[in-house]
């Protein structure tokens, strides 16, 4: 069977990487106003591709942009599965970085450059392309499948959790798939089993009615950009350990079995500075490198702005501005920190500035199960559509929407992301590897054959 699978996906590459094509070069910013229309048009993109694979789409409004949903032909006693992707993509800019424009999909080197290629574009249509190709082989489908394609991941997810909880009986399943995460490297299949939560903030610090001349006035009042910096800083004791009270709270170290085979080279070193171009690594000295990515909690200044831009303008600005990310690991509530850090920075903030903590997105970290048979199916078909042997590890990042999936579906979620974190999602020159593309079509065919085959009973 393997045989005939590869030859179906040959025959049919082009036409699927044609149709990844149509979706890069529509630019479904959620965080943009100007790009409204581009989200409503792509969310009917999606819903005519749908209905072209044997679905029967809807497109549900939201406060925001639409979610695209739709459901397979279901029949009694065949297993169900969820595949949830985003089609809402980050901001391109800074357009003069990209070696090719962002929405004009281009090849070179065996990649496939996009906004959106891997994060998340190019996954959701390699979900489409694989339910097709084993239509072709089987006349039907593996399963009851049902997709949900979300419009505001880039945003937080805000509407989604309300669209579950909706639609709890319609989504019912026994698994749900994400491919959202990363391998740890080329054609190194993993199964992500735990993702860091979040808590974000914005911080402002206010000071005197306008800027003002700091020599003037220097000397004499408070500066919102010093105290600002002072707040800050106080935040860390020492490199990547957090100073504030009751932060480390709950937290526990990982199942030694788990740590131990981290401690067999499950992160390259070599492989972050090459990603971040960053000339040495930080962090918290006394946790293992993988530690400090999957199992350890962080605080992150994001970006500071007060006053001058550029040049020289002698004044003592009016306002300065934060923003801060906690990654949150299993054992810290996210409304818990996000009061203890709103507590300690208006604490530490000098006489003369007045402080306001503006909270935003926030989600608990995710423990993924990896001994249900759902699981155990993925890391065999991973196995084979790579031809290398799938590792388990966590995953540092946050997707808010698998707490929720878990929570109210009581369904494994199977995290089996196909990109590469040297992908360059979030900044220019995203790229996709187009031998991912096979091998993530491969696995999915591996893994519906087997599904069908009873896999899962």
């Amino acid at each position: 069977m393997r045989a005939e699978w590869l030859e179906d996906l040959v025959a049919h590459r082009e036409a699927a990487l044609a149709r990844l094509g149509e979706l890069l070069s529509i630019p479904s910013v959620s965080t943009l106003p100007e790009h409204e229309g581009d989200m409503q048009r792509a969310a009917e993109w999606l819903s005519r591709e749908m209905e072209a694979s044997g679905f029967h789409p809807r497109i549900e409004k939201t406060a925001r942009h639409p979610v695209v949903w739709g459901r397979s032909p279901h029949q009694p006693g065949r297993p169900s599965v969820l595949i949830y992707a985003h089609y809402d993509v980050q901001p391109a800019d800074p357009l003069e970085l990209w070696t090719s424009p962002p929405f004009s999909p281009t090849i070179r080197d065996g990649q496939l450059f996009a906004r959106g290629v891997s994060d998340d574009k190019g996954q959701l249509v390699m979900h489409l392309a694989a339910l097709d190709s084993f239509r072709r082989l089987r006349g039907d489908f593996p399963a009851n499948i049902t997709l949900v394609f979300e419009g505001e991941e880039e945003i937080g997810s805000p509407n989604l959790p309300d669209f579950i909880r909706r639609h709890r009986e319609e989504l019912r399943a026994d698994a749900v798939i994400i491919s959202d995460t990363t391998m740890q490297a080329p054609n190194h299949p993993i199964l992500v089993t735990g993702l860091r939560g979040m808590a974000g903030f914005e911080v402002i610090v206010a000071g005197p009615q306008r800027d003002v001349h700091s020599g003037l006035f220097g000397g004499a009042i408070a500066n919102p950009a010093q105290a600002l910096c002072q707040m800050l800083a106080a935040c860390h004791d020492r490199p990547g350990h957090v100073a504030i009270p009751g932060f480390y709270d709950g937290v526990e170290p990982p199942p030694a079995a788990e740590l131990a085979s981290w401690q067999a080279g499950a992160v390259d070193p070599d492989l972050i500075l090459a990603a971040t171009g960053a000339t040495s690594l930080a962090g918290e000295e006394e946790y293992s490198l993988a530690e400090r990515l999957w199992s350890r909690p962080t605080l992150e200044v994001n970006g500071i702005s007060a006053g001058v831009r550029e040049g020289q303008k002698t004044i003592i600005p009016a306002t300065a501005r934060a923003a801060i990310t906690c990654r949150l690991v299993v054992g810290q509530d996210p409304e818990r920190i996000s009061a203890l850090v709103e507590k300690f920075l208006a604490e530490r903030a000098p006489a003369g500035v007045s402080v306001q903590v503006i909270r935003h997105q926030a989600s608990p970290a995710s423990q993924v199960p990896i001994d249900s048979k759902a699981a155990k199916l993925a890391l065999a078909a991973l196995a084979d559509g790579f031809g290398h042997p799938a590792q388990t590890v966590r995953g540092g990042a946050s997707i808010p929407i698998v707490p929720v999936f878990q929570d109210v579906l009581e369904a494994p979620v199977l995290l089996m992301g196909f990109g590469l974190e040297t992908d360059n999602f979030h900044s220019p020159d995203e790229h996709w590897r187009l031998d991912h593309f096979d091998g993530a079509l491969a696995t999915m065919l591996s893994f519906w054959s087997s599904l069908a085959a009873g896999g899962l009973s």
